[in-house]
């Protein structure tokens, strides 16, 4: 039978029916999607979080650190031996650090000022020369040639403990003190870092490491301490291009490195140890749990995304046994089966279907930079992309074979249809009610889980099941209401023809009502729910970083200064007080000036139900001479006296309020007028010792304010961004759930549009009887235009609305439990997304005109008499 020209012919018969071809490889470029994301997303993400953990921190800390007590060649030796082979690693760097030592120009010039060594490997290509040549002498930065009155070639004259030496300056180098940032200098940064005052650290001499002889007498003198070892070593990562897989071999690179360390120091006993150090296993230990926490999270999601986009490739079973309902006839009368002809659908459907696989997969690689939360993706994932989708078309066959050889023998057992109960639904609608009151309540007060020691949020998974049974209870509830008032759309068709016909394919059909309303709700469900909580978490994250800081960037300053050029505009001056005491309780003092504090600090409406305006007016207008009035936040206590220091001073509580910029978690706020706090609290010089002074500064980033403060030379310690203060990794997995979820429900909408046009074609073959038969009977084109709006765009908005209801009502329920830091304030924000909500309404207008004009073209082309002969 397989040698039959039925079967020889069945490889290449769709590619002589492009539409079939094109719908089929369609379907399963879709599922090829949907199932090639899963791994792709949880790789990026992986990724994502990999260079989160290393940005903004010291690449030496992920890097290798160790001391060194054995001679520098033999240390030099261990570790190169050990690092050569891993990609991730630079060769070592050895690091020493002299201590501070007197120096003056011999000529008699300049100043006796404090230096100190510093050796350091390949220090030259990090260095900007302002006079002299590179060679092997020693290097005096721009302050020290200042100070010193000395340039090349002068000799430099230095005491340690009353015997007296000499260098000469090689050249002169750029003053570090700007570059503490920078992932080579950083590892030095506790010399380098100016202090709170603005004052610099003494300079740094740059030297090589083999400038001293190692082990001589002036070795030890220049650079040995007590209880440490003579310099420290460095195994410095590339982590720019640093992934997971490199990260996790890195980490076993520094376990074996610890280990031949150790055999080559000659540690005494009473010394720490002399391991290496590294900040990267934790980091990949933590990334990893993330991913487990997402996989833990997603997966199930994927699966019923992937069932759906199974099931619509499925339908083109269906689709090609009503094509091919005289084929299958006369196959039939030569004794050909219900196995046989699934088996020859199969053959004419695999080489489609592994086109499309293939496309599916090509796409989900090429979008996954632009929609993952990284654009590395690591090569293993793709491989094993390329087996899921191998896996998801294998079951899409499987289905097809299943769907054809069912409808089959349906076809050719010629029994008489029995009439189908539908009482399925209520049931199935009630469980589906009871389910989600039940997951609702097993959810509870938090959604989301922190692991232990690992400090990673992950999402409940019955959070992803929520949404699934308001869906089906939904869906079910209103195709229930629509098949309920069949009655009452019959008799509105009685109206004009148009209504008549939309009316009549409508009730004709209520299994194909509930899957239409079904295919269209779905997308939108999962779209407006998933994206209501991203949008919700995204911006609860963000209030709780500008609330824990005050505003987008936080920079101590010295002193109540004027913010300079374009910040005074969006800044404002407060002075914080960490140390205070108020009743017994110990208690944060936030002074704040009425004038400009609305400018730069971030002030939300969720903060407190007082509005500003009056916490401002209240504060600035006291009736306590004697003391203070003030707001209270995070906490509850009555009037009483405040003391810093040894001051103390009677505090009036104008008013409690749930939050305030500045506040902490678990520790009481005073908000007081600055004005009257320093003229209540500062000692007789205007100091207000135990109190900083910031700048909040609102829509700046950290290098904008930094280099307006240095272009007015004010002095300032550091800056600090709301985005940086809360670990961010406790909200990946909340925030990449959610957003994995809103790309499926795009996956979802492509297979709903496949579904309305499915439905269409399904029904078309009767469209077209119908309309041949009712043109004869003065149906106009226009009527049966109309009539196919009415019908397909009922249901398909319908549908919409569902979704949206279906989607909004769980997101509402739950945003307040998808907080990762509840005992940070302000509580979890609500933001809907309305602006989906119109998209999807008008997407699924545009479908309806699109599948109504399709089947107007088609019922148009139809063959009248060969419809009225072989009929329905």
């Amino acid at each position: 039978m397989l040698r039959t020209p039925p079967f020889l012919r069945a490889p290449i018969l769709l590619f002589r029916r492009p539409a079939v071809l094109i719908t089929v490889i369609a379907a399963t470029a879709i599922l090829g999607m949907v199932a090639a994301l899963t791994p792709l997303f949880l790789s990026s993400a992986s990724s994502a979080a990999l260079q989160q953990e290393l940005q903004g921190r010291c690449p030496a800390s992920f890097g290798g650190q160790t001391i060194n007590f054995a001679p520098i060649s033999d240390s030099r030796a261990a570790l190169t031996q050990v690092t050569k082979d891993d990609p991730a690693f630079l060769p070592p760097r050895l690091y020493l650090e002299g201590g501070l030592i007197t120096a003056s120009n011999t000529s008699g010039e300049g100043l006796l000022i404090p230096i100190r060594f510093a050796g350091r490997d390949e220090f030259r290509d990090h260095i900007e020369l302002i006079e002299g040549e590179h060679g092997p002498g020693a290097y005096i930065d721009d302050v020290a040639a200042r100070d010193l009155a000395a340039g090349p070639g002068d000799i430099i004259e230095y005491n340690i403990q009353g015997d007296l030496y000499q260098f000469e300056v090689q050249a002169v180098y750029r003053g570090l003190y700007d570059q503490i940032s920078d992932p080579y200098w950083c590892l030095m940064e506790g010399v380098l870092e100016v202090n709170i005052m603005g004052d610099l650290p003494p300079p740094i001499v740059l030297v090589d490491t083999d400038y001293f002889d190692y082990g001589t007498e002036h070795f030890q003198r220049v650079f040995a301490s007590y209880a440490r070892g003579i310099g420290n070593w460095e195994l410095p990562i590339a982590i720019d291009d640093l992934t997971v897989p490199g990260a996790e071999q890195a980490t076993e690179t520094l376990r074996v490195a610890d280990e031949s360390i150790v055999d080559v120091l000659d540690l005494p006993d009473f010394f720490l140890s002399s391991g290496i150090h590294s900040d990267l296993p934790i980091v990949t230990q933590r990334v990893t749990a993330l991913a487990s926490a997402l996989q833990t999270s997603i997966i199930p999601l994927a699966a019923v995304v992937l069932l759906a986009s199974i099931a619509l490739v499925g339908g083109a079973g269906s689709y090609w046994v009503d094509r091919r309902k005289l084929e299958l006839q006369y196959l039939s009368a030569l004794g050909v089966g219900p196995g046989a002809v699934s088996l020859k659908a199969t053959l004419e459907f695999i080489i489609p279907m592994l086109i499309g696989g293939a496309a599916g997969w090509g796409l989900a690689n090429a979008v996954i930079p632009w929609i993952g939360p990284s654009p590395d993706v690591d090569p293993t994932a793709r491989v094993i992309a390329i087996w899921t989708v191998a896996g998801a078309v294998a079951l899409s066959l499987t289905a097809v074979a299943l769907i054809v050889s069912i409808r089959t023998r349906s076809i050719l057992d010629h029994k008489p249809r029995s009439k189908r109960s539908l009482a399925w639904r209520i049931p199935v609608m009630i469980a589906a009610v009871a389910g989600a009151i039940l997951v609702r309540a097993r959810i509870g007060e938090s959604a989301v889980v922190i692991e232990e020691n690992q400090l990673v949020g992950s999402v409940d998974p019955l959070v992803l099941l929520l949404p699934i049974l308001t869906i089906t209870a939904s869906v079910l509830l209103i195709a229930e209401v629509v098949i309920r008032l069949f009655p009452v759309i019959r008799r509105m068709g009685a109206k004009g023809h148009s209504t008549y016909l939309a009316s009549r394919r409508i009730v004709s059909a209520p299994t194909l009502v509930i899957a239409l309303i079904a295919g269209a709700a779905l997308p939108v469900a999962t779209l407006v729910y998933s994206a209501s909580l991203t949008r919700s978490a995204t911006s609860t994250i963000d209030a709780k970083g500008k609330t824990f800081i005050g505003a987008d960037i936080q920079t101590p300053v010295f002193g109540d200064i004027t913010p300079p050029g374009s910040l005074e505009e969006v800044s404002t001056i407060v002075i914080k007080t960490e140390r205070a005491s108020f009743n017994g309780e110990q208690v944060d003092v936030l002074a704040i000036d009425g004038d400009d504090f609305a400018r730069g600090a971030f002030w939300e409406v969720e903060h407190a139900e007082i509005p500003l305006e009056t916490v401002l007016g209240d504060l600035a207008d006291s009736s306590n001479p004697a003391g203070l009035d003030a707001y209270l936040a995070n906490g509850s206590i009555g009037d009483g006296d405040l003391v810093i220091r040894s001051t103390a001073a009677p505090i009036q509580v104008v008013a409690e309020i749930e939050s305030f910029p500045g506040a902490r978690r678990g520790r009481p706020l005073l908000v007081v007028d600055k004005d009257r706090f320093v003229e209540v609290f500062a000692d007789d010089d205007g100091r207000l010792p135990g109190s900083r002074y910031l700048m909040w500064t609102l829509d700046r980033t950290e290098a904008e304010v930094e280099s307006e403060l240095k272009a007015a030379s004010i002095g300032f310690a550091f800056t600090t961004a709301a985005a940086t203060t809360l670990d961010q990794l406790r909200f990946a997995a909340l925030i990449w759930t959610f957003d994995f979820l809103e790309i499926y429900s795009y996956l979802a909408g492509f297979v709903a549009i496949g579904a309305v046009l499915l439905y269409v074609d399904t029904r078309q073959r009767a469209r077209n009887l119908s309309y041949a038969l009712a043109r004869r009977m003065g149906l106009t084109r226009r009527e049966h235009l109309i009539a196919g709006f009415l019908e397909i765009g009922a249901l398909a908005l319908i549908g919409v609305l569902t979704g949206v209801l279906a989607g909004r009502i769980p997101a509402r329920q739950l945003y307040r439990v998808l907080d990762a830091v509840q005992e940070t304030p302000p509580p979890p924000r609500w933001i809907g997304a309305l602006d989906l909500t119109a998209i999807a309404f008008a997407v699924g207008v545009l479908v309806t005109v699109v599948a109504g004009m399709l089947a107007q073209r088609t019922a148009d082309a139809a063959n009248t008499s060969e419809l009225l002969r072989h009929g329905e």
